[in-house]
């Protein structure tokens, strides 16, 4: 079920590899020169995420930003690189989703359908296709991670599972 999901994402969001950066990816990733640096990792904490661009923003999104600056390590400007990122989000959110419902209702049908459902869902395109976007799809995923690890901790005393269900 985990290889449909996977499948289904990579085929339906490949052709968005050809794409570039458009609109706030250029200040958010092309012009911010807080990415480009492991030494000005703390600015993802200090500042908007547009501070490093020719923007400002009243937006606090520090994680993103790290992860602008873990794709600016591995591809530099290579739009490719970024975009492959949003679809391994993207599944990953879908993945979550088979786990999270497959928890509730003990259902793996029903958890593939809805996983499935999800992946190909054209609602998803500007959050997958649009690097910026990927605060959508962080938002999500972190979201139903917490969820699976707090229906995980019910009744148990583990204290991983507790700091992993409250952590992001």
């Amino acid at each position: 079920s985990a290889a449909l999901i996977i499948i289904l994402g990579f085929s339906i969001y490949a052709n968005s590899m050809k794409g570039k950066f458009i609109r706030d990816d250029e200040s958010l990733i092309r012009d911010n020169i807080y990415i480009k640096s492991w030494s000005k990792v703390l600015n993802c904490f200090k500042n908007d995420i547009a501070a490093g661009g020719r923007q400002r923003w009243n937006s606090y999104r520090p994680f993103q930003m790290l992860t602008y600056m873990i794709d600016y390590s591995l591809w530099k400007l290579d739009v490719r690189g970024y975009h492959l990122i949003n679809i391994i989000l993207h599944i990953l959110t879908a993945l979550a989703i088979y786990w999270f419902i497959n928890l509730i209702y003990g259902d793996s049908l029903l958890a593939l359908f809805t996983s499935a459902l999800f992946v190909i869902n054209p609602l998803h395109v500007e959050a997958v296709s649009y690097i910026s976007g990927r605060a959508d799809s962080l938002s999500a995923l972190f979201l139903l991670l917490c969820l699976i690890f707090y229906i995980k901790l019910v009744g148990r005393k583990n204290v991983m599972l507790y700091i992993l269900g409250v952590s992001p």
